[in-house]
């Protein structure tokens, strides 16, 4: 009765089973967590405790429970003859065969996508080479373009600076002023 304990109750037999118990007997994969549900999904009440932790037996009606076939146990199976393993089993060299063959395959196809990767990445590498050496050139071009203009701002500056010396000196001392003055002293003398 795989530990469980037969008791008759008020309306029929009855059987107190633990969790684990109902999922070993109903072949309930996920242990006792499936057999938890199974007991609550089946409306079959829980036993009342002793205690707080005592464990939890649920009172599961003999029908149901010699319903459910028991789960085998390691005694039960059955033992097969050689000639049937043997012409149900391959050859396990030749398994190894077939795996190795199906890497190799496998392998082989990988290798080839990866040369094809890299003479791609190779073409765009070639590629990118050439834009950054057309594009120092044209950075050397530029640092050219703006040494030239600051040569010329400076000379431009230079020039500025002695038109700007002549101005004054051309109004403070220069013919302009005599000019003027001259006029204005002919005028007065007249």
């Amino acid at each position: 009765m795989d530990g469980s304990t037969g008791r008759k109750a008020e309306g029929g037999a009855i059987v107190l089973a633990t969790y684990r118990e109902i999922a070993e007997r109903f072949r309930l994969r996920s242990g006792p967590n499936a057999g938890r549900m199974k007991a609550k999904r089946s409306g079959w009440p829980p036993e009342p405790p002793n205690h707080p932790l005592d464990t939890i037996r649920v009172r599961v009606p003999r029908e149901a429970w010699d319903a459910a076939s028991p789960a085998r146990s390691a005694r039960a199976k059955p033992v097969a003859s050689a000639e049937r393993v043997a012409a149900v089993k391959p050859d396990p060299i030749a398994e190894l065969r077939a795996i190795m063959a199906r890497v190799e395959e496998t392998q082989a196809e990988a290798l080839r996508e990866a040369q094809a990767l890299a003479d791609r990445r190779g073409d765009d590498l070639a590629a990118l080479r050439e834009r950054l050496g057309r594009a120092e050139a044209e950075r050397d071009l530029a640092e050219q373009r703006a040494r030239d203009v600051a040569a010329d701002r400076d000379l431009v500056a230079q020039q500025l600076e002695a038109i700007r010396a002549e101005l004054v000196a051309w109004r403070g001392e220069g013919p302009f002023s005599r000019a003027i003055r001259a006029f204005f002293w002919k005028r007065a003398a007249e």
